[in-house]
């Protein structure tokens, strides 16, 4: 199955097609789900946002369940190697650009740690892995 993202700049939003009605389906479902995650009153209300993976890779691109796990893979990774909440690893292009809250930036400019992150990262197919210096911030990805 294969997913296509595009960007509709004028709304700010983002558009997709797929080959199959099951992942317009989850991608529906998990759009509804993130909303209803927000709603006052419920347990996961203080929890960081997670948009859906798609999102971290660049509009236009091909999006491939690979990719996706990948990504998954990678942000769970990171969280439990500086034990964050808030990561977003970007795919862009086989390169993972690593997205963290500004405070915990010093954490991966540790020599030991990225070179720890970065071969956790290549095993799991990226090419190589830059960290973002300006840190995680929402709706970056296409900026």
């Amino acid at each position: 199955v294969s997913v296509v993202v595009e960007a509709d700049n004028h709304k700010g939003k983002l558009s997709f097609s797929a080959e199959s009605e099951d992942v317009n389906d989850a991608f529906e479902c998990a759009c509804v789900q993130h909303e209803i995650d927000h709603l006052d009153g419920l347990t996961m209300y203080d929890r960081p946002s997670n948009s859906c993976l798609a999102s971290r890779i660049p509009w236009g691109q091909r999006v491939t369940a690979e990719k996706l796990v990948r990504i998954e893979m990678g942000e769970l990774l990171i969280k439990q190697s500086i034990e964050t909440k808030q990561v977003r690893v970007r795919d862009l292009d086989g390169v993972a650009k690593i997205e963290v809250d500004i405070d915990k930036i010093p954490l991966l400019t540790n020599e030991q740690k990225i070179n720890e992150v970065s071969k956790k990262l290549q095993m799991l197919g990226f090419s190589s892995v830059i960290v973002d210096n300006d840190g995680y911030m929402p709706g970056k990805a296409n900026a």
